[in-house]
């Protein structure tokens, strides 16, 4: 399965969510809702693969959080290492939740990440400056941020 086949492909879907309604939910082990750190929120990111999904939690103590999709030309070790030093060079590194990449085919390549953007204000850093740097890497097509939603 593919996300978004006709306006651009994903590599994942993000979801916020409130803390209790993870504690309540039956099909979640005791074990593990009792092993996650007891914060207000949950991020949830759902990655797809042929046949199975991947659901990753991470508690959060604020719903700010967005997803930086970057689309590749192709998905080589200095390409990841330029998107690594941009985000090295703006300080995100601590603001980072997960991360992640897959090309679907040659020319469908992507890289995602999840970023708290509560604190950005403190390192003088705006959402438009970190999509103009990675545009400005050689052989990335597009970046988009988008929001994660609390449901």
């Amino acid at each position: 399965m593919v996300l978004n086949d006709d306006k651009g492909k994903k590599v994942s879907i993000g979801l916020i969510v409130k803390n209790e309604d993870i504690v309540s939910n039956k099909i979640i082990p005791k074990e593990i809702i009792q092993s996650l750190e007891k914060k207000p929120y949950f991020l949830l990111i759902y990655i797809i693969r042929e046949d199975i999904v991947k659901i990753n939690i991470f508690p959060i103590e604020n719903k700010t959080i967005k997803k930086i999709l970057i689309n590749l030309t192709d998905f080589s070790p200095e390409l990841v290492n330029s998107i690594s030093t941009i985000l090295k060079d703006l300080n995100l590194s601590d603001f980072i939740l997960h991360t992640t990449g897959i090309c679907y085919a040659e020319e469908f390549c992507y890289y995602e990440t999840y970023i708290n953007i509560a604190n950005l204000n403190e390192i003088n850093i705006t959402l438009e400056k970190i999509k103009e740097d990675f545009s400005n890497i050689p052989r990335i097509n597009k970046v988009m941020i988008e929001d994660i939603p609390l449901i």
